[in-house]
């Protein structure tokens, strides 16, 4: 509820004008706050007696939320000793036992007559300052203002324009800064030049600060690959733009936990390391829930609902394997929805050293790895603020205009073609891109790279995640044909008949029959179609995309198709038709 002023300093307190028609008949001074009584003395005179109430406590602002509600007073008070920012919300003040919690709790003075304690309470509810305030709960583009994680906020307030106050989720370890950004310039820099994966990732650094200004959507960006190879250095050069070593969280985390790291996190770079560290059962549902930019509904004291935290963050993420390949070794299958909210970019390089493409003069990796550790631990935290203060100080539709051609650009280059989730993909990766380029045009970057350099690393990177996925198509189609192919080639004598079979009831082995077989032609029972061969997927989706892809025979009217076998003489039964063509390929597989 309260941020503290060390130096004290009474007589600034006092000099906090109080509205006049709310201050009488309250009177502030340096021994406190007074309530002024007329009495009538022996003679019968009127004359002012002061009531003390409490330690000094003046109104600074009112403070609503963006939407007008949950109306607050911002009060500076002193316990004595040094001057606090209290915040107290209306609801709050009316309750006495809550209210005077809080005061004590700052080491402020009260009254210990009820009466008094009345007073105080009303006047702290009837003051009404005349300076007004926006509540916001957290960091990151509010306007025209950014607000750094620190709380302090950039960019100019026009006349007319109400102030902001933060009051944002506890602040995490690691914001910070040390050197200049002319010595981060001249000592990180130099590592990163000609070296794709510490260029992307100060890319995806630089991009958090920018994705708010275009309402982006939160995106994890996970480099993947061996242990010791060097992600976690590439991690903290990205940290470098906005702290400390110290800035970097790790995955051994619950979900609420990451909730809230989020939340911290809202229009700026979340560096996770590990990700193996995380229950890979609960990894899907948490790359959703951070993606998407959302936390849980839950439910105040009183069972009416809480408000849900909200936030669009980038992640900056290291992990041995991806996320696909974490889920299945816990039994989960993947999405394709999630491998586009999580995009796993491999992190080794060809004929590199691990993670690095070129370690310049040093003698080996570990060398390099080294260098990289020393600069970041000595000079960060300063080249994500000037950047911040480019933006606001130009022109800020121009720079977002910027952003978003550069993005298009990105992807009617490399990805015009390709399916949608592609493309999709390929935005994030566009915006790594333009906000490099727009860091590089702030002069954040020196001239330490050119627009070329920064194409041929992010195009790199992309073309990697690119490879890895497999396929420029849909990813459900391929994994749904893949399955279909392979269940089919594995089972094609353990499941099925031939339909010219002499003696139906000689299964030649067959435990559980799926149906019957003519050399590349398969007809599928229903049941064995909706739980094996389409397993983890919607059926009507399945039957579309196989559908799509030449695979699946429908009927004139229907999916399936009723036929009366030899080897299933008994009546006509309905079946699924699989077709397979030439050597098993089929009509839209992608490469």
């Amino acid at each position: 509820m309260s941020n503290t002023t060390t130096s004290p300093n009474l007589d600034a307190i006092v000099e906090k004008v109080i509205n006049a028609s709310v201050a009488d008949p309250f009177v502030l001074k340096k021994g406190g706050l007074f309530y002024k009584k007329n009495k009538k003395n022996e003679n019968g005179e009127h004359e002012e007696e002061l009531e003390w109430l409490s330690s000094p406590i003046s109104p600074v602002a009112h403070i609503r939320d963006i939407e007008g509600k949950d109306h607050s007073i911002l009060f500076i008070a002193n316990d004595g000793e040094r001057n606090h920012d209290l915040f107290l919300p209306r609801k709050t003040m009316a309750r006495w036992g809550e209210l005077s919690d809080i005061l004590l709790s700052i080491g402020l003075d009260i009254s210990l007559y009820p009466d008094k304690q009345k007073l105080l309470q009303t006047y702290l509810l009837k003051v009404k300052p005349s300076k007004k305030m926006i509540l916001v709960d957290k960091a990151g583009w509010h306007g025209n203002r950014y607000i750094l994680p620190s709380g302090e906020v950039l960019g100019t307030v026009k006349f007319g324009e109400e102030g902001i106050y933060v009051k944002a989720e506890k602040h995490i370890k690691g914001i910070g800064e040390k050197g200049s950004v002319s010595s981060w310039q001249s000592n990180v820099l130099p590592l990163c030049v000609d070296n794709t994966r510490l260029i992307f990732s100060l890319g995806v650094a630089f991009s958090s600060l920018c994705v708010g200004l275009i309402e982006g959507e939160s995106c994890i960006y996970n480099l993947k690959g061996p242990s010791s190879k060097g992600k976690s250095k590439c991690l903290r050069v990205g940290i470098s733009v906005l702290g400390s070593p110290e800035y970097m969280q790790n995955w051994r985390a619950t979900d609420n936990g990451l909730e809230g790291l989020c939340c911290a996190r809202h229009h700026t770079l979340l560096a996770l390391d590990e990700m193996g560290q995380f229950d890979g059962k609960d990894l899907g549902a948490v790359a959703y829930m951070i993606a998407n930019g959302s936390g849980k509904e839950r439910s105040k004291s009183d069972t009416t609902a809480r408000p849900a935290k909200t936030w669009t963050t980038t992640v900056l993420s290291t992990a041995e394997v991806g996320l696909e390949s974490h889920m299945l070794s816990s039994g989960k299958k993947v999405k394709a929805g999630q491998l586009i909210r999580a995009l796993d970019v491999p992190a080794i390089v060809e004929n590199g050293n691990g993670c690095f493409d070129n370690i310049h003069d040093s003698l080996n990796g570990r060398e390099f790895a080294d260098k990289i550790d020393r600069a970041c631990a000595d000079h960060y935290g300063l080249a994500g603020r000037a950047f911040i203060e480019f933006i606001v100080a130009g022109n800020i539709e121009e720079h977002k205009q910027y952003l978003k051609i550069e993005i298009k650009n990105f992807v009617d280059q490399f990805a015009k073609d390709c399916d949608g989730q592609v493309m999709r993909a390929a935005s994030k990766f566009g915006l790594i891109c333009a906000s490099l380029k727009l860091a590089a045009r702030s002069g954040v970057l020196g001239d330490y790279f050119t627009d070329d350099m920064i194409n041929n690393s992010i195009v790199s990177c992309f073309q990697s995640w690119l490879e890895n996925r497999g396929t420029s198509g849909d990813s459900e189609t391929q994994k749904l044909v893949e399955q279909v192919k392979g269940l089919l080639n594995e089972n094609m004598e353990g499941k099925f008949l031939e339909i010219n079979a002499k003696d139906p009831c000689d299964k030649a082995g067959v435990k559980t029959l799926w149906g019957y077989k003519k050399g590349t032609t398969y007809y599928i029972f229903p049941r064995a179609f909706t739980n094996y061969i389409c397993k983890d997927f919607e059926l009507h989706q399945a039957i579309e995309i196989l559908t799509k892809e030449g695979l699946l025979i429908p009927g004139r009217t229907t999916s399936s198709k009723t036929h009366r076998f030899p080897a299933h003489p008994i009546k006509p039964d309905r079946f699924y038709e699989i077709k397979f063509k030439g050597e098993g390929e089929t009509k839209g597989e992608s490469s």
